[in-house]
């Protein structure tokens, strides 16, 4: 939901936070299907799998939809993110039988995941982006006092 992911980025206070894209690697040396506006494109990081695991190590908080490379988020404790739209209809690796089947609890977080980390089951909708991102950052204020 390239619409909602602009939207949401666009919405944030650059006072306070500084939102990269990182295109999708089919796409990053082509034309960019959306127009971003003024949020920062970071196509290198789409092609580069140690320059993306440091952007995601480096960054206050990670967002993702399903796919391979984000799948690396979940590999790092040091990576905070909410990784969304774990469900497709139609995509027989995202469906419910082949989570359950691969050793997933369907609608909750893998055992080892850290308090800043977090999968959303739910569609990437601006009002589900926002809420899920205002609860994460609640949860990381709290816990840095």
């Amino acid at each position: 939901n390239v619409e909602a992911w602009v939207r949401f980025a666009q919405s944030l206070d650059t006072e306070e936070y500084f939102p990269i894209i990182i295109p999708d690697t089919a796409q990053a040396l082509g034309v960019m299907p959306a127009d971003y506006g003024n949020i920062t494109l970071f196509p290198e990081a789409a092609l580069h799998l140690p320059l993306r695991m440091a952007l995601y190590e480096s960054a206050f908080l990670n967002l993702a939809t399903t796919g391979g490379p984000p799948m690396l988020l979940t590999i790092s404790e040091r990576c905070p993110f909410l990784y969304f739209k774990h469900i497709v209809k139609g995509i027989r690796l995202c469906s419910p039988e082949h989570l359950t089947d691969v050793g997933f609890a369907v609608g909750k977080d893998l055992p080892h995941l850290k308090r800043n980390q977090h999968y959303v089951w739910a569609d990437d909708e601006l009002p589900i982006i926002r809420r899920e991102f205002d609860a994460m950052v609640a949860r990381l204020q709290s816990a840095n006092g």
